[in-house]
């Protein structure tokens, strides 16, 4: 999964959180339709294939609904602390950056519905229980070389779009000229 570009690992988290594929079912799925994840659902089914998930997305539903806001239908930062006291992990701690990658969170302190449920399937994982006893082998991922730079690139582009923000708020951007000078000193 480490050669796919940003939008084919969106479609695999999409197709995997849909049928419950492996990651490598997804893929092989995902090319044979093109990357239409449609199509992939289709050549999933019609080849006989089963999920190999053993998730039930009903305790996967129910911890969401556990953690989001009351306000609007996201994970936001209140939850997140709540979600880490009952992991029993501080927010910064590193492992939290890993769960964030592979729910595959598009901002950084949210959790979409979409980003939880396919997450948590991803990581083979229902209960706080089965992720506290899987943190271990979620830290060790950091071992591996392709890993890491997978997780350092995730990390990279929230902080490049945290950069952008906070200059946004500072700037004028009225001035053209001041505003993509900005943008520059980002890249």
């Amino acid at each position: 999964m480490n050669r796919l570009n940003r939008q084919q690992k969106d479609r695999v988290t999409q197709f995997r959180s849909i049928t419950g594929a492996s990651d490598k079912q997804a893929i092989d799925c995902l090319r044979q339709a093109g990357w239409s994840v449609e199509g992939g659902i289709e050549v999933f089914y019609s080849m006989g294939m089963q999920p190999t998930t053993t998730v039930d997305t009903r305790s996967i539903e129910q911890l969401y609904q556990k953690y989001k806001d009351p306000h609007q239908d996201m994970i936001l930062a209140d939850g997140i602390s709540r979600f880490c006291d009952d992991l029993g992990v501080e927010p910064s701690d590193i492992v939290m950056l890993v769960i964030s990658y592979h729910m595959n969170a598009n901002i950084m302190c949210e959790y979409s519905r979409e980003e939880w449920i396919s997450g948590f399937t991803k990581m083979n994982v229902d209960s706080i229980d089965k992720l506290r006893s899987k943190m271990p082998e979620l830290r060790a991922e950091l071992r591996d070389p392709h890993r890491y730079q997978e997780v350092y690139n995730f990390a990279f582009s929230w902080a490049r779009e945290v950069r952008l923000l906070l200059l946004l708020c500072l700037v004028d951007v009225s001035d053209t000229a001041c505003f993509w000078y900005c943008l520059n000193m980002l890249w």
